[in-house]
Parts: structure tokens; sequence; C-alpha cells
């Protein structure tokens, strides 16, 4: 997957949304009093399927683009804690052995905090 698929996306998306309004604007000026009413049917059924398809395909491309970045925020965060190393003494345990960081056990009622 990459950017030529997307691309190839965007340009059918694209195409269905120009045949769809294409189609409007051909129906709408000179087609409007020719067509009979089946031929009228049909024509106007077919336009709404050029933008059913053009839907279709912007709602692929919407999930595709939120997979992906779902996939960069993972790697992302991922590549985040890799870059965080861990030396011994410098673990969660280590915050009572470092000055001025002891706590004694009511340390936190006293320190004028509003909540419990």
């Amino acid at each position: 997957m990459g950017w030529k698929a997307d691309t190839r996306r965007r340009c059918l998306g694209a195409v269905f949304l120009l045949a769809a309004l294409g189609m409007l604007l051909a129906g709408e000026t000179v087609l409007r009093n020719r067509l009979g009413r089946v031929s009228f049917l049909v024509f106007w059924l077919v336009c709404f399927l050029f933008t059913c398809l053009a839907l279709l395909v912007a709602f692929l491309d919407l999930t595709v683009i939120h997979r992906r970045t779902r996939e960069e925020q993972r790697a992302l965060f991922e590549d985040a804690l890799k870059g965080i190393v861990r030396r011994p003494g410098t673990g969660r345990n280590s915050e009572t052995s470092s000055p001025g960081l002891s706590r004694s056990p009511g340390a936190e009622a006293n320190s004028g905090s509003q909540f419990p």
C-alpha cells in the first residue's frame, strides 16, 4: 500500500463524481424534455449509482486513512517507548532512594491538596 493506491482510489472517486455531475447537468439542461418515461428513470438511476459509487470510494478512502493514521501513531508511541532507556536505579522504586524525593506516609495529607 502506498501513494499509488491512494492516487488511484481518489482518481476513481473523482471520475465517479464528475460522471454524476455531468449527468446531472445534462439531465437538467439538454435532456430535460427529450427523455421518455423508462429512459428518464434509467438515466437518473445511473446518475444515482455514480453518486453512490463516489460516496463509497470516499468512505473507503476515509477508512484507509484512519487505519494508516492509527498504525503511524502506534509506531510513534512504540518508538518513543524504545527511546526511554531504563538504567538500574532509575525505575519507579528508586524515588524513595533519591535525596529530596523521599516521602513520608502522611506527606500527601499535609501537602495542602484539596483532594483526599
